[in-house]
Formats: structure tokens, sequence, C-alpha cells
């Protein structure tokens, strides 16, 4: 079993082979939805946990938001500086393990951890362990958004195999589903022009609605709504996506 992968999956060869995705109207649009979903106020202090090379907070911070951005990977946190810079949206970058918070009991009204940056754990217990900081973290009344896929839309569309080239870097990606932890497990193989060859195991391990509304009461919060899709469309079965919006209990 591959342990704590994400510490050496998130960095140069992760952004040149995924960030095509991520055009400049695409990120608006999500940025829009948590703006939205959120209420965000220009009095907030919010927190982008896993916040990766800052796109969301980059937008935000460009509105006048006051953003803290949260990340374990070097790589991505030098490019999410390097971007603020030029784009004149500077905003608090800090580096560290999502499971201990490097903030102060009750900084944040809001926070958001989004695009699946959920379930990257060994276990369940430290899919927790997340919740429980981020709680700690929240003022009483904070409201989170937690996004990650619907776990009954992926475990139907997974993609056995498929051979793609991205930035002059061929990349192959086997997926499967691990019956015993109930995680997608992706084999990602990288072939650079330069001969370099890369290869990753990544796991995801998602969660039905009703089991991760039982995580996150337990970690001090209510779940008010779950949207299906980043249009605000409410959440079904069906739904590619499964996104919470909880509010911290007054405690």
């Amino acid at each position: 079993m591959a342990k704590e992968w994400f510490k050496s999956f998130f960095n140069n060869d992760y952004w040149l082979t995924y960030n095509f995705v991520d055009s400049k109207e695409k990120t608006n649009r999500e940025a829009r939805f948590i703006e939205k979903a959120l209420k965000l106020n220009k009095n907030n202090k919010i927190l982008d946990l896993c916040c990766g090379y800052g796109r969301h907070s980059i937008q935000l911070r460009k509105k006048g938001y006051n953003l803290f951005g949260y990340d374990l990977s070097p790589d991505l946190l030098k490019k999410a500086k390097i971007e603020s810079g030029k784009q004149n949206a500077n905003f608090y970058l800090v580096r560290g393990d999502a499971r201990n918070l490097s903030f102060q009991n009750r900084k944040f009204d809001k926070a958001f951890n989004f695009k699946t940056s959920f379930g990257y754990f060994k276990d369940s217990k430290e899919d927790y362990k997340l919740l429980e900081e981020v709680s700690r973290v929240l003022k009483p009344g904070g409201l989170l958004l937690l996004d990650t896929k619907n776990k009954n839309y992926v475990t139907k569309h997974l993609v056995p195999f498929e051979k793609i080239e991205i930035n002059n870097v061929g990349v192959e990606n086997r997926q499967r589903l691990d019956s015993k932890t109930g995680c997608i497990i992706t084999e990602r193989k990288m072939v650079f022009l330069d001969g370099r060859k890369k290869r990753y195991i990544v796991r995801n391990r998602f969660y039905t609605p009703k089991r991760l509304q039982k995580m996150l009461e337990n970690a001090g919060f209510v779940v008010k709504t779950i949207y299906g899709s980043y249009a605000g469309e409410k959440f079904n079965t069906s739904s590619p996506r499964m996104i919470v919006i909880a509010k911290k209990v007054k405690r």
C-alpha cells in the first residue's frame, strides 16, 4: 500500500500535466461558486485549505477578499506566490499538513477545501483529523465548503486505461477500485521529452453523503446543504460531485 503518496505527487510534474485543464474561465466560474455558496464578505478571514497553486484564492483576492492559502507542496506554493504576484493579488501562503494546521483556534470565518483534496490519507481516521482541525480554526457559526467527487458517480465511471499527451509529456493512467478500502487507485506513468520516466500511485477515498455527514457532525459541524455541481444544482445519486456546505456549531 502506498503511504503518504501525496507528499511526492504534487510537484512540478503534477503542475505540468494538470494545469492545462484549469482555464481562466473555468477558474472564474468556480471562484464565483465559492463566493456565493459561502456568502463571502470583505471582513471575512478565509482559509483555502490545500490551495495548490492558488488559482481560486487569486481570483477571490482580486475581488478584495482576505485569503490564507495552506498546502503541503513547496512546488505548488512557489507557483502560487509567483502567479499571485504577477496578478497583483498576493495573499498569505503557509506550508503544512492539513491534519495539523498552524493557526490559532477560531481564526477563520470561512474555509474551503476544493477539487477533491479530501480522502488522501491512509484511513478515515486520518481524514477525520482534517475535519477536526478545520472545526478548531473556524469561528462558531463559520462555514466550510468541502468539495469532493460523488462516490456513486466515480465508481460507475472508472476509466481503466487512458493514454494521452499533455504539454509534450506522454501520460498513461490505469484506474481501479480497491474493494478492501473503497479507494480509487490510479497508477500514473509519465515519459518526458528528455527521456525521464516517472511513476506515481494515487489513492482517493470517497464517502457516501451519509458517512461524510456523520463525520462532519462528530467534528462539530451541521450540514446545511449539498450541491451536485458548481452550477449549484442539488445533489443526487447521479451528480458528478458532492459539495457540502457545513456550519460549525456554536460551542
